[in-house]
């Protein structure tokens, strides 16, 4: 997968030496930096920071390869520290309106349980639904 940025974006590859936690600070090390070069494959188990414009020139001018630096990722009106979380693209619904032209996949296997409105709307395969300690949680404010 690459970073679907710009092609003049300027990326730097860095791998986290703190866990990576929402609504808190992320320690990293800076291990390649891309002047000018965006689309960039994304390693497995690095990130890679995306910037054009002055932003990219302030990350020429100011990050060389070995440099810590801090992140913080914040989310307005979020739980404190998320230490998992699922984004993605494309949008599937927005204001009741089905954006979906691709569908999201997870495992399947025997703990997928479906939990709409206070029942289980499909048939896991244990018989009954299990304690996880994993979920991709969909809210709505909708009646």
């Amino acid at each position: 997968m690459n970073t679907l940025s710009q092609e003049n974006s300027t990326e730097i590859l860095i791998d986290n030496i703190t866990e990576w936690i929402v609504n808190d600070t992320t320690y990293c090390v800076v291990e390649a930096i891309y002047p000018n070069q965006g689309k960039n494959i994304i390693p497995n188990g690095k990130a890679i920071l995306s910037a054009s414009g002055v932003k990219s020139v302030d990350i020429l001018n100011n990050v060389i390869i070995g440099d810590t630096i801090k992140l913080f990722m914040g989310f307005d009106n979020a739980l404190p520290k998320i230490t998992q979380m699922v984004g993605g693209v494309p949008r599937i619904v927005k204001d009741g309106i089905n954006y979906a032209n691709a569908g999201y996949y997870e495992e399947g296997g025997g703990s997928t349980t479906m939990f709409v409105r206070g029942e289980v709307k499909n048939s896991p395969s244990d018989g009954s639904e299990r304690a996880v300690k994993n979920s991709l949680g969909i809210y709505t404010s909708a009646p």
